[in-house]
């Protein structure tokens, strides 16, 4: 199986775990080369609309990273994970380094 298709089949929204909070509406992945020069993924973690990120914990997000590392593991992708997270509020914003 593809890394492509082990990858979309771990971060499917309808089978992957999560953590009920915060609640994500949808994650972006593409294949990226990290400072050093690795194979690497970038993940961008989208929380649903009218989240409340001042309510959610450090914990919550390490708990949301930690499940989206073992789903990865667990579908044989062994690329290294950078993980972001933002809300649809800010991929809305204008990007100032134009």
């Amino acid at each position: 199986m593809a890394v492509e298709e082990k990858t979309n089949e771990a971060l499917d929204l309808l089978t992957l775990r999560l953590p009920p909070s915060p609640p994500v509406c949808r994650i972006e992945w593409q294949e990226y080369q990290d400072s050093t020069g690795e194979p690497s993924l970038r993940l961008q973690v989208v929380l649903a609309e009218n989240t409340d990120v001042s309510k959610v914990s450090g914990e919550q997000v390490g708990e949301l990273k930690a499940a989206i590392r073992e789903s990865l593991v667990a579908h044989g992708v062994s690329k290294f994970p950078y993980i972001f997270i933002t809300t649809p509020e800010e991929l809305a914003e204008p990007n100032d380094e134009e």
